[in-house]
């Protein structure tokens, strides 16, 4: 910023107001933010003034004057809200929300909700979507920077303004929006609303594995963040044809790069006339990175989604996805015993609930998490509760699952309690019969272990009964989601042993009672199990192909499965399809 124009930009002239503006929403952060640009001023004029531009407010909320407050300190504050409201604003900078939300209603810890800026999403980047791909936006599209850009786009020539000002827009924020397949909407409606898009990708994307997190190289903002970095500039210049799509600029940080190589690297770049910078040509899918020929548009699909006119020839007609619980805690567990004392406890608490809101209790009081021993409200068990559902412990709804590979679990499978699992249930159907038949068998082979070397979880009290003693060996309270547990230094010591696991299964699990009782034992689905190669002549042939690609779609993992398989604890895409002859729904 030039000198001379520096005081008219800070504090105005002639009581005009401020051409700076600052938003803060955390008070703390709105001192140390007004501190730091009044101290910038003193430096460079050795004049101390208030910067009476910073407004304490939610930047996503300040249109509404409705919620501003117009007495006592916070009344001045007001009046700097309705100012900067008034004013046009031509250029925005900053470092957005990056909250995705929380994965299940359990969590607790939701985003705020912004319905005025979610429909805004949904009118522009999701109709966008729709006519691209020809399908909705995933879960991407509700993140809190997609808002952002969105809120910073209108702001500069405001909603329903055809004006066309001038404006440019500089946000820091994960670099999702280059290559995720649910934002390719947000991509097209960016290139229809500007006249030059910049982006400077900066890697550092630690959701990956293997080379390809290698070649993210080191992560911007150290163990502060998991994904990858993308600095973006939003030009909107009025002399250009706003009718044609912008011109997109893209520079990427070489790979492997280490944090201060990184920073060297954009120290370098300058600004965006720099000459790593590579004009994209538009395609139709608008892909921003990793452009094809089309030759693979043109391969026969192994699975596609939508209805049968909109799918077209594929190589696997029937597919769904995974069962999804967000709930695993509750309604997994090695041990069939266990589980049954589990979902008894579950259904206990759900039914104390539906109690309490019969008798008038609100349902989000009556669903608070204060009971996590027991029950974890999701949004599909918050469904049930509102419709009234009574759930009844059945224990022919217990079966076999693959929580992973080569990893089988019993679940409780109740649609009124997990999240996603009617239609890979209609593909998996349960037989009831032989899951009794295996548990039965289980139980005598493990009583006979048992009496020959000792149990693997002793009973402290010889009078105990069965089911209370399981109980206590797998609490709720202190058992995590297999999904999240990590062993210890000690663990993978002993587990890197032969047989130094007797109980099979996946050790990191912890305190959990295991069905299989030995090395070289048979698994709750009966066949043997050597080293890891099935060599029961009973065992049974795979029902099912489980298809996983990442979103580079540079290729394909397969893993035959005879169970129900739980494929959120694979990457994303996973699609299971049953074998030839196996129908299920479409």
């Amino acid at each position: 910023m030039r000198q001379g124009d520096l005081a008219r930009k800070f504090a105005g002239i002639g009581g005009e107001a401020p051409e700076i503006h600052a938003n803060e929403t955390v008070l703390l952060a709105y001192y140390l933010a007004a501190i730091k640009i009044e101290e910038g001023y003193r430096e460079r004029t050795g004049d101390y003034e208030p910067f009476e531009g910073i407004v304490l407010t939610d930047t996503f909320l300040m249109n509404d004057n409705t919620r501003l407050p117009t007495f006592g300190p916070m009344g001045r504050n007001s009046t700097r809200v309705k100012r900067q409201n008034d004013l046009p604003i031509e250029v925005i900078v900053g470092n957005p929300p990056w909250s995705a939300g929380q994965k299940s209603a359990g969590d607790d810890n939701p985003n705020i909700d912004y319905p005025a800026l979610a429909d805004r999403v949904r009118e522009t980047y999701g109709q966008r979507h729709k006519q691209v791909t020809g399908r909705g936006a995933g879960k991407s599209a509700g993140n809190l920077y997609v808002q952002a850009i969105r809120w910073a786009s209108d702001r500069l020539s405001g909603v329903g303004d055809e004006s066309a000002r001038p404006g440019v827009v500089a946000f820091v924020h994960p670099n999702s929006l280059s290559n995720g397949t649910s934002l390719a909407g947000m991509r097209a409606a960016l290139r229809d609303e500007f006249s030059d898009i910049y982006v400077v990708n900066l890697r550092g994307d630690a959701m990956k594995s293997g080379d390809e997190f290698r070649r993210e190289g080191d992560k911007i903002f150290g163990a502060g963040s998991r994904n990858g970095v993308q600095i973006t500039v939003l030009v909107r210049n009025p002399e250009r044809d706003l009718t044609q799509p912008a011109a997109l600029h893209y520079a990427e940080v070489p790979e492997y790069s280490k944090l201060d190589s990184k920073l060297a690297w954009l120290d370098q770049l300058g600004d965006v006339t720099g000459d790593e910078f590579r004009t994209v040509p538009l395609n139709d899918e608008h892909h921003w990175v990793n452009l094809t020929d089309g030759t693979f548009e043109q391969l026969l699909p192994v699975c596609a989604l939508g209805s049968r006119d909109q799918r077209g020839d594929t190589a696997v007609d029937v597919h769904a996805l995974g069962l999804a619980t967000s709930c695993d805690v509750y309604v997994y567990s090695f041990s069939r015993t266990d589980l049954v004392a589990r979902i008894d406890e579950f259904i206990g608490a759900y039914e104390e609930a539906r109690e309490f809101v019969r008798l008038g209790v609100p349902i989000d009081e009556a669903t608070e998490n204060y009971q996590l021993d027991s029950i974890k409200w999701t949004d599909t068990l918050k469904q049930s509760l509102k419709r009234g559902e009574q759930l009844v412990f059945d224990e022919s709804r217990i079966r076999k699952v693959l929580y992973r590979p080569f990893t089988k679990l019993w679940l409780y499978e109740d649609d009124r309690i997990l999240s996603s699992v009617r239609t890979v249930s209609a593909m998996f159907p349960r037989d009831r019969d032989a899951d009794r038949t295996n548990e039965r068998t289980n139980e005598r082979t493990n009583e006979r272990t048992n009496e020959r070397s000792g149990s693997l979880f002793p009973r402290t009290d010889p009078g105990t009964s069965s089911s209370a003693w399981r109980r206590r060996t797998t609490e709720p309270s202190s058992a995590r989601s297999p999904q999240s547990i990590q062993p210890t230094s000690a663990q993978q010591e002993r587990t890197s042993r032969p047989d130094s696991f007797p109980g099979g299964g996946d050790p990191h699990l912890g305190n959990v009672e295991h069905d299989l009782p030995g090395a070289g034992h048979r698994d709750a689905a009966g066949p043997r199990i050597d080293q890891g190669i099935a060599t029961d002549p009973r065992h049974p042939a795979p029902e099912a192909i489980l298809v996983s690609s990442p979103a580079n779609r540079s290729r394909f993992g397969t893993l035959a499965a005879a169970s129900l398989p739980d494929l959120n604890v694979l990457d994303g895409g996973g699609r299971a399809a049953p074998r030839s002859g196996r129908r299920g729904p479409v």
